[in-house]
């Protein structure tokens, strides 16, 4: 028997060892073939184990693995995988593109990746140095662009009109090479674009290219950018590429999509076939007039035949001269035209009461509106009067609500499909976007982005961009933040909308969360002051009965002169309102674990678990990580109650006294004398 247990390990370990070498064959085998077989013969997508089938699998003469990679930080995330920074072990920087979907349509997708990426060659293209499995995942590694995609550019910063004509250039090269290939790239819009500082150009994202003479049917690539042709389901050419890239011109002049207010096939048939409004420059008008002209057959290079013949065009000629001065005023008036938009949009939102508000505001700024010369501009002030009431109007019958009502009614989480805010003002003006300036990244989490941005007068702020699916967190956040008061916590200043997202506007704190302190080092002095502060902020929200329900290292900040700040109120809840089952499992308590009830006393666990944390430097159940299912391996060691002892007498009682498994005798508020007067944190 044990022969034949020996036979059968022997013959596995030889067929994977085979089917591996078939696989590298497999590889060699395909690279021989052409671009369009590669990308049509879906035989070829997968193996004989249904896992997609590598081509370019060699770097310098050596197959690559998952251990050459070292990967060294998240570059960024989507629907489809993630893209990370790593350095190759012969010490090259590249970037990895981790592809998890699965199936014959994202094999497919992949695969147009890796063949156009390995193929072409341009100075706009990423090279692709090889592709490899990682625990059943495709990994593309390629040219790592120190860059952002240029939607960040055209929404956090001005494009100068120099950099705008730069980055045209290059975008009209790497289409006329891609088309002299007979490659369409099929999804050009500003997200697909990587910018360096430098002005250096990047078209990234080939999963929907396709290499063909022929006319396509297939409709792909984004609504916003799509040429009329697609939007009909009427077959099309390269035209596309070209239509979209009119709209990116559009994009960085006006810095905003000329379309941006309509999210639908047929409002965007309707509105495209009047043609792309203008800008008020000459130059600019004519050549998105040329390239996005709504008929196919008249449109730039499809009409010429000659891609180059766009770059003799009179707008990559002229210098700037006062080109900035007339791209200032069209913005001001596309502003003002936007205004008027949303205050005809948001007077169906309101009661007549608040509608009769906003008239009496702008009849008693007794502002003329007849045809004298300048009347435009007080034109614009009446209309940025009534909509700042309206929505002024709206925010204030919220904020009369009581914050259980705010965070309960979810009827008043959205205007319009997006997030209806609570704290609209700031110093007594509404708050948008053009009010901050300098936008830098600083973090990143879970549910958001944050930003370092300035106000004006040079104030500094942080900024946290909120997804706006997120409507539980941003609310809680939008309420709590205003209307909490306590040195610990960090206040709000005011909430907007920001694209697709939700902007949380809050006083910028110069520090590092208590995970990065830890690593640093944290002596007793100081690990006995973060505890004190911890406390008193604790006694504060439930004597509000707040709970906060997600108390952990990184969601405390340390700020230089080591004041202490309890940050991120996504997941706090009002005593009893809500129990769900949320907070981050090495800091839950037994009793969510064993019946999603959250408490006072779940946050002062929490508590417990992090003062051991701050002294052995791990948390006591860290040891599950490593096991086969770690939720419910750290569910049952925590719900056993047993805390490790750290050897520190004084210390191990008040650890203890937390996060005792019985509620009812668990240190908390009861016993908040107890606490604050404790040995341990004295």
């Amino acid at each position: 028997m044990l022969s034949r247990l020996w036979l059968i390990l022997l013959c596995s370990t030889a067929s994977c060892l085979s089917w591996g070498k078939d696989r590298e064959r497999q590889s060699v085998l395909l690279r021989d073939l052409s671009t369009t077989a590669l990308l049509t013969t879906e035989n070829t997508f997968s193996d004989a184990q249904g896992n997609y089938q590598l081509i370019f699998t060699e770097y310098r003469n050596r197959t690559c693995r998952p251990e050459h990679f070292q990967k060294l930080r998240k570059l960024g995330s989507g629907a489809r995988g993630q893209v990370w920074r790593a350095r190759h072990d012969s010490g090259m920087f590249v970037a990895l593109k981790v592809m998890h979907d699965k199936g014959p349509i994202a094999y497919k997708r992949i695969r147009a990746e890796e063949v156009f990426l390995a193929r072409l060659d341009h100075v706009s293209i990423p090279k692709l140095y090889c592709s490899f499995q990682e625990n059943g995942q495709t990994v593309l590694a390629m040219t790592l662009a120190e860059a952002r995609d240029l939607f960040d550019w055209i929404y956090e910063q001005r494009l100068l009109p120099r950099l705008t004509r730069r980055v045209m250039v290059q975008l009209v090269n790497v289409l006329g090479y891609l088309h002299a290939n007979n490659v369409m790239h099929r999804d050009v819009k500003p997200e697909n674009m990587m910018v360096t500082e430098a002005g250096h150009l990047y078209l990234v994202d080939y999963d929907h290219a396709f290499m063909t003479e022929a006319m396509l049917s297939t409709p792909c690539g984004t609504l916003m950018n799509m040429a009329p042709e697609l939007l009909r389901r009427e077959p099309y050419n390269n035209g596309i590429d070209w239509y979209a890239a009119g709209l990116v011109l559009y994009e960085m002049v006006m810095g905003v999509h000329p379309y941006d207010r309509i999210r639908d096939r047929d409002g965007m048939l309707e509105r495209a076939a009047r043609g792309c409004p203008r800008t008020g420059d000459r130059l600019v008008d004519d050549l998105v007039g040329k390239l996005s002209h709504v008929q196919m057959r008249l449109r730039w290079s499809v009409a010429n035949g000659n891609w180059k013949d766009i770059i003799t065009h009179p707008y990559f000629l002229d210098g700037e001269r006062t080109r900035h001065l007339r791209i200032n005023k069209v913005r001001e008036r596309r502003a003002q035209t936007v205004e008027l938009e949303n205050l005809q949009s948001h007077r169906t939102e309101f009661d007549t009461q608040a509608s009769t508000r906003a008239k009496d505001a702008a009849l008693s700024a007794n502002i003329p509106s007849n045809g004298t010369e300048g009347s435009l501009a007080m034109k614009a002030r009446m209309v940025r009067l009534q909509l700042s009431e309206l929505k002024k109007t709206k925010a204030e019958i919220l904020r009369e609500r009581t914050t259980v009502d705010l965070l309960s009614k979810t009827e008043t989480f959205k205007t319009s499909g997006i997030y209806q805010p609570i704290y609209t003002h700031w110093n007594g003006r509404i708050c948008h976007k053009g009010r901050f300036s300098n936008w830098r990244q600083i973090g990143n989490g879970a549910t958001g982005t944050v930003y370092y941005a300035l106000a004006e007068d040079n104030v500094t702020v942080a900024i946290k961009l909120v997804e706006n699916d997120e409507l539980q967190a941003i609310r809680a956040e939008d309420v709590l933040l205003s209307r909490l008061n306590h040195p610990g916590i960090i206040n709000l200043h005011c909430v907007f909308p920001y694209h697709d997202n939700v902007a949380l506007v809050m006083p910028f704190i110069k520090g590092v969360n208590l995970l990065a302190k830890l690593s640093q080092g944290i002596d007793s002095g100081l690990r006995k002051s973060i505890m004190r502060q911890l406390v008193d902020v604790l006694r504060y929200l439930h004597s509000q009965e707040v709970w906060h329900r997600d108390i952990k290292l990184e969601n405390l900040m340390l700020s230089e002169d080591n004041k202490l700040y309890l940050i991120d109120f996504g997941l706090a809840t009002i005593n009893g309102l809500d129990s769900s089952f949320v907070g981050t499992e090495t800091y839950m308590a037994p009793e969510v674990w064993k019946s999603n009830t959250h408490s006072a006393a779940s946050d002062w666990y929490a508590v417990g678990i992090l003062f051991y944390e701050l002294l052995m430097g791990s948390p006591p159940f860290q040891w599950v990580e490593n096991a086969f299912d770690p939720s419910r391996e750290l569910k049952k060691a925590c719900t056993k109650g047993i805390i490790p002892l750290t050897g520190h007498n004084d210390e191990d009682e008040l650890i203890q006294g937390l996060t005792l498994l019985d509620v009812e005798q668990r240190w908390g508020d009861a016993t908040l004398e107890t606490i604050r007067d404790h040995r341990a944190i004295n």
